[in-house]
């Protein structure tokens, strides 16, 4: 069965989303497919990086969302796994319309890394990224290798930057400590893309 969602319906009054109560979790789920979906050019597909929300026999689905923008605005949405979709509608202006911050024609500059769903997620929860390092994310698309990240160089410099700041930041006693496991993991994939960038440079050099 297809849903068919105004997404303005989980925004309160001055249009910021609806996370408390029984609508939080589908604000969340709509919102990241939207905010996916406005990073994409009109009429572009994407097998995203958003995780289905189904779970068939008390199990999660693990399936991602295949997006599709288009030309009318409206998003088309499923999950290939269990067929769950969707349609979405009035979603251009909102607090999920993430356009203005990642450009999807980046062309033969841009960078490429792909990582594995833990780090995908563990990076997901990072709340001090900007809106250009989050758009990054919230651009990603699952891969038979991977969940691939496509940016520009710049871009991914001002994100390796936020990724180091999560490792290395100190938590106050009133918050947990992060686990040495997670800031092990960020210091990988501060190494990772910090390669890749060096060796964009040493290829423009030529």
């Amino acid at each position: 069965m297809s849903s068919v969602i105004d997404i303005t319906h989980y925004l309160d009054e001055q249009g910021f989303p609806v996370f408390a109560g029984p609508a939080g979790g589908l604000s969340r789920f709509f919102g990241k497919i939207v905010a996916a979906a406005s990073l994409l050019p009109v009429e572009g597909t994407a097998y995203s990086a958003v995780r289905c929300r189904r779970r068939p026999r008390h199990k999660r689905c693990e399936g991602g969302i295949h997006i599709y923008r288009r030309y009318d605005g409206v998003i088309e949405w499923t999950c290939p796994e269990c067929d769950d979709e969707g349609f979405i509608y009035n979603w251009e202006g909102t607090y999920w319309d993430k356009g203005l911050y990642y450009d999807p024609n980046i062309g033969p500059d841009a960078i490429r890394l792909v990582i594995s769903r833990e780090e995908y997620d563990e990076l997901a929860k990072i709340d001090t990224l900007s809106d250009e390092s989050e758009a990054i994310l919230l651009a990603a698309a699952t891969t038979d290798e991977g969940i691939e990240l496509v940016a520009s160089p710049g871009a991914f410099d001002d994100f390796v930057g936020y990724i180091a700041f999560e490792a290395n930041h100190q938590f106050n006693a009133t918050r947990e400590q992060m686990s040495t496991t997670r800031e092990q993991m960020f210091d990988k994939l501060c190494e990772r893309i910090e390669t890749l960038l060096e060796f964009h440079e040493i290829a423009q050099g030529f």
